[in-house]
């Protein structure tokens, strides 16, 4: 089995080089039918609908996999492209695929149409196929519409149930702890331009945020949010991702749901223990008492982020130590967090912890 992911693994880098605007589609096409995430993120990047829209091999795509373009996280044209897109497609077999009106005119954003011609242009449609479509009406297929409301958790609960199988709770997970396998080191506290540029609307309150390359700039700015970031394995924005902790519900990690790549773990202590390679074996006083984790944290990742393996790192991380100065000396670099990345780091934090 290791050798068939080898394999994979193998022919997805192979691929992913090979990937330009020509060929973007048809490596689309592949990544979705054999479910190689990080092959149709790359493509995403790369396909120019509004040029790409006018081939047949985009005309003739079975619904699924028009409904899996349009809805990639990744896949950011502007609306306008992909309504054309898909009025493109319709037209094509207009006979065989009148049935599927209301499924593809929700792959785009109504309200964010930002031509006259578009808007009306739609309208006709509409009229034609003997429907009406009201301005408050919420595009069902498209998360990030600004209709689209989410209610602001004002419990754990909600916020759980917010997240989904994306939230963890760490107590009942310790088995995640100092089990991540890939390589890791920290950028500080900058994030790197590239994952500023995920078009993904995050919403402030009940009320729709702006949608625009730096959302996710301007929330981390000026959300309650205490960031670290790092990368795993290799030092470049695909690889990156973000750590950050919140203290509160309503003005923490619930605005970044909607991003591609997300998780929330719940750290709350006492229930959450520290992670036992960072704790002082013959002074235990230094640990008492002081703050280990956030009680809420998001990892956000980067296109070609493990998440699964950054998540189980996200857990093993502890807060600096300000009772010990020795741990601060080994901490030198200001970071959040005990270093636990630099194999010189560890080396002297397990000399010092266990001595």
């Amino acid at each position: 089995m290791y050798q068939v992911q080898s394999l994979k693994g193998l022919s997805t880098t192979s691929l992913i080089k090979d990937i330009n605007k020509e060929n973007a589609l048809e490596y689309f096409l592949i990544a979705t039918k054999f479910n190689v995430e990080r092959l149709s993120d790359k493509c995403c990047k790369k396909i120019a609908i509004k040029q790409t829209s006018n081939s047949n091999e985009f005309k003739e795509l079975p619904l699924k996999y028009l409904k899996a373009l349009l809805s990639h996280p990744y896949f950011n044209p502007p609306e306008d492209d992909k309504y054309r897109a898909v009025v493109k497609w319709l037209q094509y077999d207009q006979t065989n695929r009148q049935i599927h009106f209301d499924d593809v005119m929700s792959l785009f954003c109504y309200h964010k149409l930002s031509s006259k011609f578009s808007y009306q242009q739609m309208h006709k449609l509409y009229q034609k196929n003997g429907r009406k479509r009201s301005y408050g009406e919420v595009c069902s297929g498209y998360l990030g519409c600004p209709e689209n409301h989410i209610k602001e958790p004002s419990t754990l609960e909600e916020l759980k149930a917010l997240f989904g199988n994306r939230c963890i709770q760490l107590s009942e997970n310790l088995h995640m702890v100092n089990s991540f396998k890939y390589k890791y080191g920290s950028l500080g506290r900058k994030v790197p331009k590239e994952m500023n540029k995920l078009r993904i609307g995050i919403q402030r309150g009940c009320h729709a945020g702006n949608y625009t390359k730096n959302s996710l700039e301007q929330e981390i700015m000026f959300g309650d949010h205490h960031v670290e970031v790092f990368f795993q394995n290799t030092k470049d924005a695909d690889h990156t991702f973000i750590v950050t902790g919140d203290y509160n519900i309503q003005r923490g990690c619930y605005n970044f749901v909607q991003l591609p790549k997300v998780c929330l773990i719940l750290g709350l202590q006492p229930k959450a223990p520290p992670n036992p390679e960072l704790t002082h074996k013959t002074d235990p006083s230094k640990d008492t008492g002081r703050m280990l984790r956030y009680p809420m944290v998001c990892v956000i990742g980067g296109s070609e982020v493990d998440m699964d393996d950054a998540i189980r790192f996200a857990c093993s991380l502890n807060l600096r130590n300000h009772r010990c100065d020795i741990c601060q000396r080994i901490d030198k670099d200001n970071y959040r967090f005990m270093n636990i990345w630099s194999a010189s780091a560890k080396k002297v934090r397990y000399q010092h912890l266990n001595h």
